[in-house]
């Protein structure tokens, strides 16, 4: 599925049929399941103050950020658990919003609406507010660009749902954002200037969009060029300009995630730019982890040697070691799990317990079998009552860090292969795989799964999980 913003158009679904929808229940808002089984949680842009609501394609490697310092921000205080969620294709009144969908738990973002009836896209790796609930004028964007795409100028929005095609038409944002906006065809770009925005260091510089060779409208219905930009694989959101749009595009790094903050300068740019000017960043750092790793990402290869934070997580943080050749494998809409693959295949996962429940069935059995609310503290007696599952080796006790976690070798009885949990990844018939739970501080219990004998255990070596520090 493919979702296109427009600041001149409508958001359409592509390519099985070019219909309007509404701009988040179709774009970002959750469908009930994720991928991989995961299950549904409610938006996470949430009203602060006296404000009130009114009523799969894995994108290329990440490209480290050289060209800007990351900068502390705001790490005071944690998101309130006493804000109200809202569904973000309400309208909303004017007042202050956060938002912690758009990186996970361990990034907030705070803007203020001047007026009412705006409303919001609150997803992975891509934030918009827009006029009305089409995506008919988007105001301010926010991307997550180690996690989003560059497409090539001359990509037809109508093929990009398929995964081969999307393959050859994008790759990884380079790390100077800016530059490589200026070097497309037909932009023609304003001055480099420093500038902060939120109390960050950062650059801005402005685009103006024109006429190029071999451009394609943005849909059938369309004659004007289409300038096609920037997608978010993880969402399926990607955002697309005509002929004469004006965008201020930010680029600054907080946490260790890439930022790129656009707004329009055309058709409501005092609107706009009042709008991206009130945005603010909390960083919500886990106390123990190292200052030097970095974000695991939504999605691409990871770097052998490297030591990566993976935020998503409600009961603290994983640290996970680079590995050869493994990948992670985009979550999908707000869920707080990652799959790994290795060679187009999958072979791990983490899970959050607040988003996994335990099953332990062969996929093909009816009914779910031996479940709980969450995945348990103490999987030994579910994992042992599981029919269609053999321990192998277990329980046994393994050093995660800071905390003792359990671990079992299991395999499926029959040849087919056994979901353990939601949002995890598969025990695989004829292989070992291995359940390791990871204890936390409010009683339950966070769950890595990986295939033995895959590139994917050397993952295992150096996995720790770091509870508590609720962010």
């Amino acid at each position: 599925m493919l979702c296109v913003m427009r600041s001149t158009g409508l958001c359409r679904w592509l390519p099985t049929v070019l219909a309007t929808c509404v701009f988040a229940s179709a774009c970002g808002a959750d469908d009930g399941v994720g991928a991989g089984g995961g299950t549904t949680s409610e938006s996470t842009l949430q009203v602060a103050g006296s404000a009130t609501p009114a009523g799969t394609t894995a994108p290329p490697p990440p490209t480290p950020s050289t060209s800007l310092t990351d900068t502390a921000v705001d790490t005071t205080t944690p998101p309130s658990r006493e804000r109200r969620p809202i569904r973000s294709e309400e309208p909303l009144v004017a007042g202050s919003y956060r938002s912690t969908a758009f990186v996970g738990p361990g990034l907030a973002l705070d803007i203020d609406l001047p007026q009412d009836d705006l409303v919001a896209l609150d997803s992975e790796g891509a934030f918009f507010i827009a006029t009305d609930a089409t995506g008919a004028e988007v105001l301010v964007m926010v991307w997550q660009v180690d996690n989003a795409a560059a497409l090539e100028p001359t990509a037809d929005l109508i093929r990009l749902a398929d995964q081969e095609y999307a393959r050859q038409v994008s790759s990884a944002v380079p790390s100077d954002t800016l530059a490589w906006l200026a070097s497309r065809p037909g932009v023609i770009a304003g001055d480099l200037t420093s500038t902060e925005l939120g109390g960050v260091p950062a650059r801005s510089q402005s685009f103006t969009f024109g006429p190029f060779d071999g451009a394609l409208p943005c849909s059938p219905a369309d004659t004007a060029p289409c300038h096609v930009l920037i997608w978010a694989p993880s969402t399926g959101v990607a955002y697309s300009l005509e002929v004469s749009d004006g965008l201020l595009v930010t680029e600054l790094t907080v946490g260790g995630h890439r930022l790129a903050v656009m707004h329009d300068v055309t058709m409501n740019p005092e609107l706009a730019a009042e709008i991206a000017a009130s945005l603010k960043f909390t960083v919500f750092p886990h106390p123990a982890a190292p200052t030097d790793a970095m974000p695991l990402p939504f999605a691409g290869l990871i770097e052998p040697g490297a030591t990566y934070v993976h935020e998503r997580s409600s009961g603290g943080v994983w640290l996970v070691p680079g590995a050869e050749g493994v990948a992670t494998v985009a979550g999908f809409l707000r869920d707080r799990f990652v799959r790994f693959s290795a060679d187009g295949t999958e072979c791990g996962s983490l899970t959050d317990s607040t988003q996994g429940v335990w099953f332990g069935v062969a996929e093909a059995t009816d009914g779910v079998g031996p479940t709980s609310a969450e995945i348990p503290a103490d999987l030994a007696a579910v994992i042992t009552a599981a029919a269609d599952l053999r321990v192998v080796a277990g329980p046994a006790p393994v050093d995660l860090g800071d905390v003792e976690g359990v671990s079992f070798d299991v395999t499926p009885v029959g040849d087919v292969d056994v979901l353990l949990a939601g949002s995890s990844h598969a025990a695989i018939a004829g292989a070992t795989t291995r359940v390791i739970v990871a204890p936390r501080t409010d009683g339950g219990a966070d769950m890595a799964v990986v295939t033995r004998g895959t590139a994917c255990e050397a993952l295992l070596a150096g996995l720790a999980f770091l509870p508590g520090a609720e962010r």
